[in-house]
């Protein structure tokens, strides 16, 4: 299989560029080329090196089949593709590639986009015969070039996210909780399963959300809470209504770009405590949380045609769209859609 991928992309590198998987031993090389393109593109550097090698990690993803990276002449690392496939059924495989800018318009991103297309369809197996297929990828700030480069290999845009902030400055309303509600921190590991449970139906209904096996991610979520170093269980809040976790703010303390911002990884509340002022008073109980803690500010990623209209109840909380970023799809298999639309 590694070797059937590979051949397309191998004869049509430009001469002297080589090619091959990536190893954990990469990871340093790979960052900065991620921050280098992410700089010119939104000008903030996306990646850490803690943050990739958790990814790299992740159960489902191998290097050896997953990765690739374009080297130059000179040693130089030129350009790097990854596919993920890890969650089942594996409908709609992601794809990051990155070009260094001094490597472009030689045709590396080509290769290696034919290359993640030739690996992403290995989903077919793993997928219900009549689901539809689809390879996606992202674009940060709407790049121009990066833009015309997937339209012109047939891919078209099928949703947009949003990078929202607030910036603390001064003190911040309380959380107003509903009679009965309190907000607690996490307890690891006694709360994972039922944390993971309660985050899954509070996205269900959120757009891109395909049902998975439970117990594969739950075993999933154990390993990168045990390996992650910048794990914190005291910035994992769960809203309770007594001993039911009715909403989760699950949080980073840092960012790649910024040590000071801290970042809210998943925020939901589940169907039966919608409507009730809970996702207002878990931002407010997490922005509060890290004021204390005196970091300046917070951030988010949302689904900017949020279906449940997370962006109006962030704009509520005071946030502001900091970057805009666009995922695009190509359409490798038709057949029913199974996620959510």
């Amino acid at each position: 299989m590694t070797i059937k991928s590979m051949s397309p992309v191998k004869n049509n590198l430009p001469a002297g560029f080589t090619l091959r998987p990536a190893t954990m031993d990469d990871i340093p090389a790979v960052v900065a080329l991620h921050n280098t393109c992410s700089m010119l593109e939104v000008n903030i550097t996306e990646r850490d090196e803690n943050e990739t090698t958790l990814s790299w990690k992740t159960d489902g993803f191998n290097l050896s089949d997953d990765s690739r990276l374009v080297f130059a002449p000179d040693g130089r690392l030129a350009a790097v593709a990854t596919v993920w496939m890890v969650r089942n059924p594996p409908v709609h495989p992601w794809v990051s590639i990155r070009v260094h800018p001094n490597f472009t318009g030689l045709g590396l991103g080509t290769a290696l986009t034919r290359w993640s297309e030739t690996r992403a369809r290995d989903a077919f197996a793993r997928v219900p015969a009549d689901a539809r297929v689809s390879l996606r990828c992202g674009v940060a700030g709407n790049y121009p070039p990066a833009v015309r480069f997937l339209e012109n290999y047939g891919m078209t845009p099928v949703r947009h996210f949003w990078d929202m902030e607030i910036m603390f400055d001064g003190a911040l309303p309380a959380p107003k909780l509903s009679a009965g509600i309190t907000i607690r921190s996490y307890r690891h590991p006694q709360d994972l399963e039922r944390t993971y449970l309660a985050f899954d139906e509070a996205f269900e209904d959120h757009w891109g959300h395909v049902s998975s096996p439970p117990e594969e991610e739950i075993v999933r979520w154990r390993k990168w809470l045990a390996e992650d170093p910048d794990f914190d269980p005291e910035v994992w809040f769960l809203a309770m209504d007594g001993d039911e976790i009715a909403g989760v703010s699950l949080c980073n303390v840092k960012t790649a770009y910024d040590p000071d911002l801290a970042w809210v990884e998943i925020l939901g509340v589940r169907r039966p405590w919608r409507k009730m002022g809970l996702g207002l008073a878990l931002l407010h109980h997490t922005f509060g949380e890290f004021y204390r803690r005196g970091k300046k500010g917070v951030g988010l990623t949302v689904d900017a045609a949020s279906l449940t209209g997370a962006t109006r109840l962030y704009e509520k909380a005071g946030m502001h769209v900091a970057r805009q970023y666009t995922d695009y799809e190509l359409e490798l298999r038709p057949g029913k859609e199974l996620e959510t639309a």
